[in-house]
């Protein structure tokens, strides 16, 4: 894999203070260390936010704008895996990177000190050495091995989340043959891992090295070597919350099983299997939630019902197996095969048949390259499902688990900021002032009358009380600051408040982010935040806010809104206003606010199609200030959108030069209002004139006059449409009435041959 230019371009998108890499790039239960965090804008560092708990950070020292040294003591109970963390400036959040804690003790690697195999570092059986693959380097190590051990070695590099590095890993005899080399794994994807049973006593070399010979100052690797267990995956691969399994561990050189205890949370997890007290260095993936789960080998005599998961190995070339599952007439099924998405190298092809061997749907890569299908069953009865490799592949490590039916899904939400990536995750909020996500709200009614707020919110933090708009899963969520709060960090989980019983709702919060993008920004190694980052910020230099609504806007049409900017005395910034957020089928301009600059107007144009309701809407006001972009939001105003209040029907018709006409337009009122009206016949040819009659709101046609010059525009001209303009009490209301209208204009017929003659003898 490699970014190239697109790795360009994402870094000049980055944000003002970016977080590039860690070093080292993790450590062990029970120790202390000393870690930088590199990258730009960190010389106002103020915090470290930890995605979940096991490290303390016992030092802060921004040394320099690219460089925050950290002492952190990772606690004795802290568990094995990735800690996502994110850095504090006074300005924002930086993006997550990853700490990882691992079993094993760590040394470090000198860069280019074991360049040549010769001067291999040495190192103990049972390590992770913390290194970097600089541009042509080869970094050499040695271990010594006694006749029949087991050795295992395996390396994460794009894994790190930090860089495109795609490794290779090679093995060599005391005699210097090559005995075995890995690179691109199902296990670790572009990163290697081996597993060898030595044939002979002696010190065995290896070497690590970019496959392209390609690094960066940024390509770190944490290489772990030693006598560890090593699977790709455990069988059967997940269970219920908190279940303990009896597992068997697939794709070892050393065949084992052991004890595991699941996760109380549903989704897919990271799991560290034990074997006689040793944890594999790196986790296994297992799936975890209410479904009844079976292994192969030991399925019930009746076929279950569903929702079901079938768990198994297809352990030879060719192999197929087969399950049976019970689904009722004209019920829609959904199946599941997941081998990649579990780290298992098996390509899975799905095949549904019914009980008399009909073939009913099969699919090979709708979920990525693991398999999706749907179907609805045809009768009350047994259906059955194959799974096989799509190249006939099988072997002891080629595993899956087969999901039958659907779960109910829980209120959840994340972030869907419109335009702004994943991995801009969290809200900074300015002291004094207000800021500002949008979240995607699924599995909770609206028609409830839910308000979302959030638990755990920094001190001196509350949210705007927004209510879940009908119609919409996703909604704008605002928070402030007190003037005095403190510069301070915290993960917030959001709950809903609803008028109906139950009254308080949790909500699990699910955002789905990468750490790296690789070829052409395509995602790679995915995490999910399970609580929303709200940091406390400077304040700004102004305060914006924007005038309430007072009339709706119709579909088809427009409405402006006063937009002011409160500035301290003296700032002269550029503020650029926009919509964090917009209902289906809404527009609107952007403001800027240059110099001294206080006031502006933001319009809205609305749609045939704008989804009628009504909307919360916050703008969001950015300045940038020698490179660094800030931002703080408007308190939230209610945007109405509505039906249009008459509809208009525009006739084809026609007028020779010179001539006049009456064009009937056709009117439908659909609701009663009070108000003057200004009509406007737009896009008509140059040349005409209009003369248009008064209109009322209960009018039912309207006459309009068109005079057409001796050299008015001559042809066809179509889509003509009447403007509106209702000047209501609470203001004025502005739409298109309709459209589709046609106009004529055509140049007059010459007289009949020889009637000038006879016109002149007369």
């Amino acid at each position: 894999m490699r970014c190239g230019a697109a790795l360009c371009v994402l870094a000049a998108a980055l944000p003002a203070q970016t977080l590039i890499s860690v070093r080292p790039a993790g450590g062990m239960p029970g120790q202390e260390l000393e870690v930088n965090c590199y990258g730009t804008g960190l010389k106002d560092t103020v915090a470290v936010v930890w995605f979940e708990p096991g490290v303390d950070v016992l030092e802060l020292v921004p040394e320099r704008d690219d460089k925050v040294h950290l002492k952190l003591a990772v606690r004795a109970d802290c568990a094995l895996g990735t800690l996502p963390l994110l850095l504090q400036t006074r300005r924002g959040l930086t993006r997550a990177k990853a700490f990882r804690v691992g079993p094993l003790p760590s040394v470090g690697s000198e860069d280019g000190q074991a360049q040549r195999a010769e001067s291999a570092q040495p190192i103990a059986l049972d390590t992770t050495v913390d290194g970097r693959i600089l541009p042509e380097e080869t970094d050499w190590f040695a271990v010594e091995l006694v006749e029949g051990q087991a050795l295992r070695i395996e390396a994460e590099g794009v894994r790190l989340g930090l860089y495109d590095l795609d490794l290779q890993l090679e093995l060599f005899a005391p005699d210097g043959r090559l005995l075995v080399r890995s690179d691109d794994t199902s296990l670790g994807r572009a990163d290697p891992w081996l597993s060898w049973i030595a044939a002979e006593a002696g010190l065995h070399r290896f070497a690590l090295r970019d496959v392209a010979f390609g690094g960066a100052r940024v390509g770190l690797y944490r290489l772990h070597v030693g006598t560890f267990p090593r699977p790709v995956g455990v069988l059967p691969a997940g269970g219920r919350p908190g279940e303990t399994l009896q597992v068997a561990l697939l794709g070892d050189a050393v065949p084992a099983t052991t004890t595991l205890t699941l996760p109380q949370q549903p989704g897919v997890h990271d799991v560290f299997p034990t074997v006689d007290g040793r944890p594999c260095p790196t986790p296994v993936h297992v799936v975890v939630d209410e479904r009844a789960n079976f292994v192969e080998g030991a399925e019930p005599a009746a076929a279950p019902a569903q929702p079901c998961a079938f768990h198994g190995v297809l352990a030879a070339p060719g192999e197929q197996d087969r399950f049976a599952f019970a689904a009722k007439k004209g019920e829609r099924v959904e199946l599941r095969a997941l081998a990649r998405t579990l780290r298992s190298p098996l390509d899975p092809v799905l095949r549904v048949h019914d009980d008399a061997g009909k073939e009913l749907a099969v699919n090979d890569d709708g979920l990525g390259l693991d398999a999706r299908l749907r179907f609805v069953a045809p009768a009350d009865g047994t259906y059955r499902v194959a799974v096989v490799d799509h190249l006939g592949r099988g072997g002891a490590d080629y595993f899956y688990r087969l999901e039958v039916g659907e779960l109910a899904a829980g209120p959840t939400t994340r972030e869907a900021v419109p335009g702004r990536r994943p991995e801009d995750l969290g809200v900074a909020v300015p002291r004094g002032g207000r800021g500002a996500t949008v979240l995607q709200v699924s599995g909770v009614d609206a028609r409830d009358g839910v308000t979302l707020d959030f638990a755990g919110l920094p001190p001196g933090v509350r949210v705007v009380p927004i209510a879940l708009p009908q119609g919409s899963a996703l909604v704008p969520v605002v928070f402030e600051a007190a003037a005095d709060a403190e510069l301070h960090a915290a993960l917030a989980t959001p709950l809903a408040r609803a008028e109906k019983e139950p009254h308080e709702r949790p909500l699990q919060h699910e955002h789905d982010y990468p750490m790296l993008r690789v070829q052409n920004n395509a995602p790679y190694e995915q995490h999910t935040a399970r609580a929303l980052p709200v940091a406390v910020a400077d304040a700004m230099p102004f305060d914006v806010s924007v005038a309430q609504p007072t009339v709706p806007i119709l579909q088809s049409g427009s409405l402006s809104l006063p937009v002011h900017a409160a500035r301290v005395e003296g700032n002269k910034d550029t503020i650029t206003v926009t919509a964090l957020w917009l209902p289906p089928g809404v527009s609107a301009s952007t403001v800027r606010l240059t110099g001294d600059t206080q006031d502006g107007a933001m319009s809205f144009s609305a749609n045939g199609q704008a989804a009628v309701g009504r909307w919360p809407i916050v703008l969001v006001a950015t300045i940038d200030v020698g490179g660094v972009s800030r931002a703080s939001c408007t308190a939230p105003v209610l945007l109405e959108v509505q039906e249009p209040w008459l509809v208009a029907k525009l006739p084809r018709a026609s007028v020779e030069q010179g001539a006049e006409l009456v064009y009937e337009v056709e009117l439908e009122p659909r609701r009663p209002f009070e108000g003057a009206i200004t009509a406007e016949l737009k896009r008509l040819p140059d040349g005409v004139a209009v003369t248009m009659p008064a209109i009322a709101a209960d009018s039912t046609a309207l006459p309009i006059r068109l005079a057409a010059a001796a050299d008015a525009r001559a042809g066809r001209h179509r889509s003509l449409y009447l403007r509106l303009s209702i000047e209501t009490p609470d203001g004025v209301v502005a739409f298109v009435a309709g459209g589709g209208g046609e106009l004529r204009v055509d140049e007059p017929l010459p007289p009949p041959a020889g009637a000038e003659a006879e016109g002149a003898r007369r």
